[in-house]
């Protein structure tokens, strides 16, 4: 044991006067400036760059014998300004010692300190770290010197503090400088693996970004190929800042490789992950958090060329998957992506957003999600060629285009076999509050001012529609009358530019201004608050500040429904309408299944079309104007006992008093007829007709729709017929009908006979629908003080009163308003 540590020390002690002595050798030889030309020479050699040492040259010796210089600088290629590409402040190089007694240059430790590195890009895409390494790789002999002397490019290790690093892309405009990066590698040789640490701090003035951030990995570096290779990579960061609203995230990488291309300016990577975690106001729920997979990816900054194989993007409960192909993506992108929604929960998912979801009538709505959609990117166009979303088990299917950018068109179509909407729906009894007074804008007062729904339109347009006997045959005329008059003076008070409008209203009319749009939707069976509608189908079409629903078609109950929809936003005020053609519809299961009720029946027939100006519910209810027809067979209607009351008049008449319906009262009837028209937002119905078992009766009246009040009379006879259709019809009775009046409002109305006017009829007088005695005419009350004669003229033209059984009749109606 003695021996071999006898030899040891004997073996250091030569090495070390060995040592000493080649040192001694080399600095008796050691000359700077003949050391810097032959370095300047043998980087031009191999880069075609100028390397100028403008400092001092000094041999040093401890901690390991070698080289220290200042102020040295690497040119640029020609071309490019004359800033130098690199600029060290001082580098510390251990050269080993043996190798220079054979004039071979070994680096052992290198040390560089005040590192700026600039990376230029010009206006052509051409970067300079062109030709950097030369045209072919250089051989492990290295590169000869003017002094004979060869000089390697390898170092067991190399360590770089305030490192500065400068991007300046001059192809578009954009630039990147970082500053105190610390780097350490080790072993350093070109075209072999070495392990690679950095770390740096950033701070942005704008966007307003603070950064800590550090790396590990295994790189490679091929200049000569333009390749560097990086794989076993794995980093972490902290961001702070005002671009997260003073919020901070931690982030952490890994990957099992990355290629980073400078000349090509292309990066290629595989098994990416990302993960971030922390809090920002910018979400909601202050949670800033996630993370993003990628198999395999590549970006071209060039060619703007982007490839992700097998993403997967997860945050807040959700998932996403796919891939990505796409050209020109910095540009004008072009190319395909596969987007998958995994199954999720979307009420948790908003819950982690921090997004709070209005009331669902579902305990279990939004429970359940899945989906997956296929979208190509073309030049001016985005096409989702194939759509589908699955949610608590009802799946929709769909495609859509959005042809241009500046002003883009949107094409939907959008079908499903079944749609239930009502888990969605809030609760009843929960919905929205409609807007009220104080809501109307400063157009819609100004129209309410001047239009011709002001003043009391009510008592003197009810008075002299009911004078003037409107009947069914002339109702339109009368419709297209009193819309001429709005239009004409809703005109005249819309006189500002369009643009003065406000846009606060129940349409929102900037966006209906720009929206260009065809949509069509389709459902086999859709369903909403109880409602049932089959073969549902409804047609968008929007251009030019017109919006057209048209048409609107479904079956339900036993019946059809043909509907459409329009709004004109061009004005200062909106022009809006409607229009409804309703084919046997089933009264009992429609009322039970929307609104809960037990005492609404019949078969409904009905026709009518509205249009309005204005933008808040006031406004438009004042200014609606329109038409419409209606027969209902073998139903009930709820509030009133027509035959009960009318019995109960007979009855008590010498009582006096006034004689009022409760409220579970109700009528059966066989048929129930009419038509009328709405102006300025007063519904007028001439020519109700109703035939029951044991009763007829005819009404006329008034709903002013704006603030609800009712305003209508019917004349009812006791018949011996118990049929509630056929039989003999009021015209052909004889006797006094008794008056039963419904007044009230919309919301609370109230049927009762005025007994005292009962008595005055008794007595030979006419009553109008405003409650006065206008004349007496003999034993009969009659429709609006018409002769017998001209009553039953009326009332055969009543009779012959059916709904068109063409639904566009009633669409043509609208159409023509606008």
């Amino acid at each position: 044991m003695s021996k071999v540590l006898k030899w040891f020390m004997i073996a250091g002690i030569a090495a070390v006067i060995i040592g000493a002595a080649a040192a001694a050798y080399v600095k008796s030889r050691f000359e700077p400036e003949r050391l810097k030309r032959d370095l300047a020479g043998v980087v031009m050699k191999q880069t075609g760059r100028t390397l100028k040492i403008a400092g001092d040259m000094e041999l040093t010796f401890f901690p390991s014998f070698g080289v220290r210089l200042y102020d040295a600088t690497l040119s640029n290629p020609d071309g490019f300004d004359d800033d130098p590409m690199l600029r060290v402040g001082m580098a510390d190089v251990s050269v080993d010692i043996m190798p220079l007694l054979s004039k071979q240059i070994e680096m052992g430790d290198v040390t560089l300190q005040d590192v700026t590195f600039r990376l230029l890009i010009d206006e052509n895409g051409r970067s300079n770290l062109e030709g950097l390494a030369g045209k072919d790789e250089p051989d492990d002999k290295g590169v000869e010197g003017e002094s004979g002397a060869t000089y390697s490019f390898r170092a067991k290790s190399l360590e770089a503090s305030g490192l500065r690093f400068v991007l300046d892309n001059r192809q578009d405009g954009r630039s990147l400088d970082l500053s105190d990066i610390d780097l350490s590698a080790t072993p350093v040789e070109l075209g072999k693996p070495m392990k690679v640490r950095t770390s740096l701090g950033v701070a942005l003035s704008d966007p307003g970004l603070e950064a800590d951030a550090s790396l590990r990995c295994t790189a490679v570096l091929k200049p000569f190929e333009d390749t560097y290779y990086l794989k076993d990579i794995s980093g972490n960061g902290n961001l702070s800042g005002a671009i997260l609203k003073d919020g901070a995230v931690e982030l952490g990488l890994q990957a099992d490789s990355l290629d980073i291309h400078p000349q090509a300016r292309r990066l290629v990577f595989g098994n990416l992950g990302l993960e971030a975690s922390g809090e920002s106001p910018l979400v909601p729920s202050n949670d800033l958090s996630g993370s993003l997979f990628v198999e395999k990816g590549s970006i071209g900054f060039a060619d703007e060329v982007l490839k992700l194989t097998n993403y997967r993007l997860a945050a807040y409960g959700a998932q996403l998957t796919g891939s990505v192909e796409l050209d020109g993506f910095a540009s004008a992108p072009v190319g395909k992506a596969v987007i998958r929604l995994a199954q999720c929960t979307p009420v948790q998912v908003f819950r982690n957003l921090g997004l709070e979801l209005p009331p669902m009538s579902g305990p279990d709505a939004l429970s359940e999600a899945e989906g997956e959609l296929t979208v190509d990117l073309k030049k001016d166009t985005v096409d989702i060629k194939k759509s589908m979303l699955v949610v608590d088990g009802q799946s929709i299917e769909g495609k859509a285009t959005m042809a241009g950018f500046e002003k883009p068109e949107y094409i939907i179509d959008i079908s499903a076999d079944s749609l239930n909407l009502d888990p969605y729906l809030p609760p009843r009894g929960k919905a929205p509050k409609p807007a009220d007074e104080a809501s109307v804008t400063q157009a819609d007062a100004e129209a309410a001012k001047s239009g011709p729904g002001a003043g009391n339109a009510t008592d003197s347009s009810t008075t002299n529609a009911t004078e003037a006997g409107i009947d069914a045959a002339n109702a339109t005329d009368a419709a297209s009358n009193a819309t001429a008059g709005q239009e004409a003076k809703a005109d005249a008070g819309s006189a500002k530019p369009a643009e003065a409008v406000a846009d606060e209203g129940i349409l929102p009319v900037k966006m209906l201004r720009d929206l260009r749009l065809s949509a069509d939707l389709e459902a086999g069976t859709l369903q909403a608050r109880g409602v049932r509608f089959d073969n549902f189908s409804a047609r968008i079409r929007a251009r030019d500040g017109v919006v057209w629903l048209k048409p609107l078609k479904f079956e339900s109950y036993g019946g059809k429904v043909v509907a459409a929809a329009v709004a004109d936003v061009q004005q200062a005020s909106p022009h809006s309408g409607m229009a409804v053609h309703v084919d046997d519809i089933q009264a009992a299961p429609l009322a039970k299944g929307f609104a809960g009720r037990d005492d609404i029946a019949g078969n409904i027939d009905f026709a009518g079309h509205v249009h309005t100006h204005g933008n808040t519910v006031p406004a438009m209810l004042r200014g609606m104007n329109g038409a419409f027809k209606f027969d209902v067979q073998d139903g009930v209607f709820p509030g009133v006992d027509l035959k009960g009351i009318t019995e109960k008049t007979e009855k008590q008449k010498d009582k006096g008093g006034t004689i009022r319906a409760t409220e579970d009262s109700r009528t059966k009837f066989g048929a129930v007829t009419g038509s009328g028209v709405i102006e300025d937002g007063v519904l007028f119905n001439p020519d109700l007709s109703i035939k029951a078992p044991g009763l007829r009766a005819v009404g006329d009246g008034s709903v002013n729709l704006y603030d609800g009040d009712l305003g209508y009379l019917v004349k009812a006879k006791l018949v011996a017929s118990s049929k509630g259709q056929g039989g003999e019809s009021y015209e052909d009775l004889t006797g006094i009908a008794v008056p039963v009046r419904l007044g009230g409002t919309i919301a609370n109305p109230s049927w009762f006979v005025d007994v005292t006017q009962y008595l005055q009829i008794l007595s030979g007088a006419v009553v109008g629908t405003v409650g006065d005695v206008i004349s007496g005419v003999g034993d009969i009350l009659t429709l609006g003080g018409l002769s017998r004669y001209q009553e039953k003229e009326k009332m055969k033209e009543i009779k012959a009163l059916r709904v068109d059984v063409d639904p566009q009749k009633v669409i043509d109606r609208l159409e023509a308003e606008f």
